[in-house]
Order: C-alpha cells, then structure tokens, then sequence
C-alpha cells in the first residue's frame, strides 16, 4: 500500500480498434465504449473528440486532486514492423542510443519520424545481446494524440498485440494468439518465449458470421497456414467485444471452424480473461504489465527512455513526496529554530540588558576622552621638534608652551652659527608660523653662545598636512625594529 495514496498517478487503460473505429476504455471497474468517426480517413471529427473527453473524463472523476492522470493506449498492428537484434554486451544505460543506431539500419525511415520501443530478449551467444525492435510511422500515432490531447494527460502507447501475450501466465514456448474482431482478424505469433511476428488479417473478412455459413473461409485458411510456427502449436482465441451471434459466440463458434480445419495446428483455447463493458483483452493485459512493472511491456515513443527514467515516471509520487518534505522542511525551519535557540537567545538577551547601566558610564568617559583629543595642544610634537631640531653640544636652560601656540626657550649654543641654523630648521619644519632670536650673547670667555628664542605654532588646520614623528617600517626581525626606533628617537638634552 502507498505511503502516499494521493500521489498516486490514476491510470486508465484504453485499447482505440480501427475497423470498426472503436475506443474501449475502463478504470477501477467502471468501463465505456465509444464509437468514433473521422474526416475521410483523416483526423477525428470534433463531436467524436468531445464525445471521448467528456467520458474518460467522468471515468477518472473520483481521482485525487494531487493525482496526475495517466492514459496507456494500446493500438492495433497495422503498420508495425518488429525485428529481433543483437549487439555487443553494454549497460543497459547504453541501450538506447545503440538501438537507435539499430533503428536507422533496419528501418527505412529515420527515427525521428518513427515511433519505436524495444523489449530484452535472451541472447544465445556469449558477449551479445538481444533486443526486440518495434517501430511504427509518427504520423499513424499522430490522430490518437490530438484526440486525447484535450484531457492533459500523459499518454502511453503500445502493441494491443503484445498485450495479449500478459494473459498467458505462463507463456508456453510458442503459439499464436488470434484476436476475432468485427472487420479483421490480428494474429500475434511467438517462438522462444519471444514475439516473433504480429499480422492482420482483413481481406475478404467482412463478419465471422459471413465465414461460418457462407463457406468462404479459403483466405482465411490461406492466412492461418502462413502463420510462421511449428506444427502442434497452440492458438488461442481472443474476442473482441461482439455480441454472439446464434447459439454460440464468436470465439467458441470460431474454435469449432479451427477444430475442424486447423490441419496440422494445435489445440484451440479461449484467452482467459473476463470481459466486460470497456474491457478487452488487450487493455486488460496491459495493465497487468502496468501493474507489475513487466520487463517484456514494450512501450512507443518518439524518443524512448532509459530504463532509470521509465522507472521514476512510473512512482511519480516519490519525487514529489520528498518536494514536499523539502517545502514543509523550509515553512518549518523558523518554528524549529525558534523552539531549540530560543533559551539560549534569550539568556544572552538578558545578560546584555544587565549590562546598560556601564553603557552610560562608558559613554560618558568615551566623550570626555574625545573632547580631550580635540582640544589638546600639540605640546609633544612642539618639543619632538625642538629636539630634533637642536644642533650637537645644544643645551636648554629652560622651555615653556602654554595652549596659544607660544613657545620659549633659552640656553647656549658653541657658537654664532649654530644659533642660525637652529632658527632654520624650526622655520623648515613647517610647524612654526614664525621663529625669532630675541638675545644672542657671547660669554666672558668666548667659550659658548647664551641664546634666547620666542616661537608661535600654526592653527590645528595648517598643521594637519604635517607628518611629525618616526615612521616605523616593517622588520624582519624584533632586534631590527628596535634598532630602527633607537635610531628615530629624538635626541635628548645634552
């Protein structure tokens, strides 16, 4: 039983009959019979189109919303070639473009204008395997397409001929299955548990009835006779659905006539199946190969799959179960979040919110700290300057700076000279707007320079483009770096 119930595709089994034009359909037990008209030969009329997609429609009414409908068609033969080939061993993954590859050899058409499929067969040789090919016009397809288009369905068509063969559990090695219809006779012949041959018979036959009584059974025999199996085979009979006709019904009046002329054919059977409204033996073997996923179900298509997609097409609801796990997991990631964080969101919450009274204290410390950085003077840069400005043998008697710029120094110098390059590289360091030496004495003994200067630093905006200060540059080493600041220290006093 399905895990997902309403997931499950709603399949619905119709076998379409071309003489007369006849679609035969049934779902979960309930079946219709439709008959169908065309224009000249060509496509369906609208009525007959309208007609088939209000029934099926109504047959698969109780399906589940979430359900898609499936529609596997089972056609007649007429047209079909199948040709049984071999080819080295490959994995099945391979198999199709080999046998397209077989297609274009064997067929006279290219396969894109064919509808084709294949079945494995057993291999009698070593290293090979076989196949069975079955390929048919696109364009003889093309009519049960647009009239079952209106129903938005996926559709699936296959062999009504091969279908039968599902009845027979188990098949024996070979024998012929002969379905009587109304207007023609099909025959599927099988050899080594494999089809070897599907034919149909309508030349000369008109109704069995026409046969039984008027004797005109010579093509018949003539057909029978061709059939391409071994003396002593089994027939068996499938019936279309045809009303009896005298006392006895189409199948058991016909296996009279073969008891009777069958020659050197074997013992005559009845398909066993239970017929009813909508239900042939061909739809009714089909969805037995459905059902229980049958290796030997061949199916047409215009470009057939690999076995790994026909697989998932067929548990359509597994991939749409784990879309909806995905959907549900992705509405329910932020409850689940919410339930397994939640504590722990809220402890660190809580221990933030006991933390706000030493926010205003650090604010308040952070804008005194600020307000000291904006307003403070440049005292350390002014006296950086100074000492690296001061010549060799300089010595400073006494310094004083005060927050409006001004800047006084006194001391003694060896000489003149030194007292005017001092005064130079304070001008050259761009920090001073002006640098004046107020008093340059010699002492009694000419031995120094007793100086004394005044300075005024610029405003904070022109001192911004100013680089005052070593720069460091990166080290290979810790010894280097040090090295290299000892090297940038500002010379001390002397």
């Amino acid at each position: 039983m399905s895990v997902l119930p309403q997931l499950e595709p709603t399949r619905v089994w119709v076998e379409i009959k071309t003489d007369p034009p006849r679609l035969y359909a049934w779902c979960d037990g309930e079946g219709v019979e439709i008959p169908l008209e065309r224009k000249g030969g060509g496509p369906f009329t609208g009525e007959t189109v309208a007609g088939v997609t209000s029934a099926l429609k109504r047959l698969a009414s109780g399906k589940p919303w979430l359900s898609r409908l499936h529609i596997h068609c089972a056609v007649g033969s007429r047209g079909v070639i199948l040709r049984p080939v071999a080819f080295p061993a490959q994995p099945r993954t391979a198999w199709p473009s080999l046998l397209a590859l077989q297609l274009e050899s064997e067929f006279p058409l290219p396969p894109e204008q064919l509808a084709w499929g294949w079945i494995p067969l057993q291999s009698r040789e070593a290293g090979r395997q076989a196949a069975l090919l079955a390929a048919v016009k696109l364009e003889l397809l093309q009519p049960y397409q647009e009239l079952l288009a209106p129903l938005e369905a996926e559709l699936h068509f296959s062999l009504a001929a091969l279908n039968r063969l599902a009845l027979l559990t188990p098949l024996p090695d070979s024998g012929v299955v002969l379905e009587v219809g109304e207007g023609h006779l099909e025959s599927t012949c099988w050899s080594n548990d494999a089809p070897i041959q599907v034919r149909t018979f309508s030349e000369g036959w008109r109704t069995w009835s026409d046969i039984a009584t008027n004797g005109n059974d010579g093509p018949l025999r003539e057909f029978l006779t061709s059939l391409p199996v071994a003396p002593g085979t089994l027939l068996f009979c499938g019936l279309s659905p045809i009303r009896p006709e005298g006392g006895l019904s189409t199948v058991e009046s016909l296996a009279k006539w073969l008891e009777a002329r069958k020659g050197s054919l074997g013992t005559v059977q009845a398909l066993p199946f239970t017929s009813g409204t909508g239900r042939t033996a061909a739809n009714v073997g089909l969805a037995g190969k459905v059902t229980r996923a049958d290796p030997s179900h061949l199916e047409l298509r215009s470009s057939p799959a690999s076995e790994t997609q026909v697989a998932l097409r067929g548990l359509p609801w597994r991939s749409m179960a784990i879309s909806g796990a995905l959907i549900a997991a992705i509405l329910l990631t932020p409850s689940v979040e919410a339930l397994v964080f939640g504590p722990r969101l809220q402890r660190q919450l809580a221990h933030l919110k006991s933390g706000e009274p030493q926010l205003a204290v650090i604010d308040r410390e952070l804008n005194f700290l600020r307000h000291l950085q904006e307003n403070q003077a440049p005292f350390l840069d002014a006296l950086y300057l100074i000492a690296n400005s001061a010549p060799m043998g300089c010595h400073i008697d006494s310094l004083s700076l005060n927050r409006r710029g001004e800047v006084s120094l006194s001391g003694f110098l060896q000489n003149l000279n030194q007292v005017g390059d001092f005064r130079m590289k304070l001008i050259d360091t761009g920090f001073f707007s002006s640098v004046v030496v107020e008093d340059q004495t010699p002492t009694p003994d000419r031995q120094r320079i007793n100086f004394r200067m005044t300075a005024q630093w610029k405003a904070a905006s022109d001192r911004e483009s100013l680089t005052i200060g070593p720069t460091l540059t990166n080290a290979v080493t810790s010894g280097a770096t040090n090295t290299l600041a000892h090297t940038n220290r500002p010379p001390s006093a002397p």
